[in-house]
């Protein structure tokens, strides 16, 4: 799945954290506040986007927004399959 892909990237970018100066690297040396302040970005672009109605620009956002996600759900030793349930568990 693509998740997982994205998962094992971010595993090897966190590792070398010290040695790189990847943007998602950058993002772990700041900490839970830059993530977060970027999700929260993310998130109020998409909605003013999707009010606009422009299709290109929600889906860039959409991305961005779910890129951000991913980060922060690894940074705080989650697990996206334990999401995935609770997702299943409000559709369903």
């Amino acid at each position: 799945m693509f998740y997982f892909r994205i998962r094992k990237n971010i595993r090897k970018l966190k590792k070398k954290i010290l040695k790189n100066n990847f943007y998602t690297c950058s993002l772990y040396k700041k900490c839970i506040n830059r993530i977060s302040k970027k999700v929260r970005e993310e998130a109020i672009e998409l909605i003013v986007f999707s009010l606009s109605e422009n299709k290109k620009e929600i889906i860039n956002e959409y991305s961005d927004l779910l890129y951000y996600l991913l980060v922060l759900v690894h940074h705080v030793n989650l697990k996206f399959s334990d999401i995935l349930k609770k997702i299943k568990k409000i559709i369903f």
